[in-house]
């Protein structure tokens, strides 16, 4: 039997031992799982762009380089005093990546109504994005 038919065969069973397992052994596992986060952080960070936003590493410095190492909305530097890196800025509804922002701009653009939003550069960049948007889809129905 393959370990995969195993464990379909005995699912109730293993996830009985899992907690059991855990509960007794909690603090080590807590342990190893910060050890392996902490060793294993550049690959979930890179992993988690892939996941979130469909871009690599290399994509995500590019932009960065686009962008000098700066907020698209207000200029900052890459890192905030938390020294956290820029987020990437995503249409929810297309998932088309806007660019890169510093976290007080990702708040603001997440609640984007201008009437609560008044921030001029933010209705520039988001004007800037939304125009980007209509000319990609203008040249696919001109070239479709």
């Amino acid at each position: 039997m393959s370990t995969r038919a195993y464990r379909e065969a005995h699912r109730e069973e293993l996830r009985a031992y899992y907690a059991t397992y855990y509960e007794t052994h909690r603090e080590q596992e807590r342990a190893r799982v910060a050890r392996y986060n902490e060793t294993h952080r550049e690959e979930r960070a890179a992993s988690r762009l892939k996941r979130l936003y469909g871009l690599s590493v290399t994509e995500y410095d590019a932009l960065l380089a686009a962008q000098n190492g700066k907020c698209a909305i207000c200029g900052r530097d890459t890192a905030n005093r938390l020294g956290h890196n820029l987020a990437v800025d995503h249409d929810h509804s297309t998932g088309e990546v806007r660019g890169l922002l510093c976290a007080s701009c990702n708040l603001r653009v997440e609640n984007w109504p201008p009437s609560r939003f008044g921030h001029v550069l933010a209705a520039r960049y988001m004007r800037k994005s939304v125009q980007v948007e209509m000319f990609a889809t203008l040249e696919l129905s001109r070239n479709g």
